[in-house]
């Protein structure tokens, strides 16, 4: 301590009751030595605190990414004036036609303008403008809402607002769901023919719900 006091300059030391120091030296003209001392404890708990808050904001943004990268949906984020700030692979990966490393930043009717341009929609105008202008119409509007597009595949879509003004936007691929209903409604259809060119009475009891269907042929019975 002798040795680090003596020699000329500026540093910190904690002590044993947890206080912390600053501590400036320097030599007089005639050899004497100047020792100044500064208590600097609130100052470093603020460091710490900070430090420790920083952690915990990295920790925290890094389980946000992780959990939006692992997100089975396509997620993406706009800010207030619609320039993109956060994406996933699975959103990248659906915009097959755009480039694959899009810019963060990239406005969100450069990407509508480029799937028109790609002819992506399905039954719409050949006017670009007027397209985009519609989807960024529906898409700033929060809600759910599906979308068939120019492949026949289908898409359930959320939005909403942050309290910024952003924008967030959720895209499920939901073509396999609406084959399958469309493959019950067709079948339903069929079943609903047949029973009424048969001209026969027809009844079904449905075990779990109770409920009982007959046809109008088998109440004229």
């Amino acid at each position: 301590r002798l040795k680090k006091l003596k020699t000329p300059g500026t540093y910190e030391t904690e002590f044993s009751d947890g206080s912390w120091w600053l501590i400036k030296t320097n030599r007089t003209s005639d050899g004497g030595l100047v020792l100044v001392r500064n208590n600097i404890t609130e100052l470093k708990n603020r460091e710490k605190a900070l430090l420790e808050s920083e952690a915990r904001l990295e920790l925290a943004h890094g389980k946000l990414v992780d959990a939006i990268e692992n997100m089975s949906e396509d997620f993406s984020m706009f800010d207030a004036e619609d320039k993109l700030i956060a994406f996933n692979s699975s959103y990248l990966d659906s915009l097959s036609d755009l480039p694959k490393l899009m810019p963060e930043g990239i406005h969100l009717s450069d990407i509508l303008r480029n799937l028109a341009k790609n002819g992506q929609y399905k039954n719409s105008s050949s006017d670009i403008e007027k397209i985009v202008k519609e989807r960024l119409k529906t898409l700033k509007t929060p809600g759910t809402y599906e979308i068939e597009f120019a492949d026949n595949s289908w898409w359930m879509i959320k939005t909403n607002r942050t309290n910024d003004g952003g924008l967030g936007i959720i895209r499920n691929n939901i073509t396999e769901q609406k084959a399958a209903e469309n493959a019950l409604r067709e079948s339903e259809e069929r079943y609903a023919l047949v029973i009424k060119a048969a001209n026969e009475g027809v009844w079904d009891w449905n075990l779990r719900t109770n409920k009982i269907f007959a046809s109008d042929r088998f109440e004229q019975i």
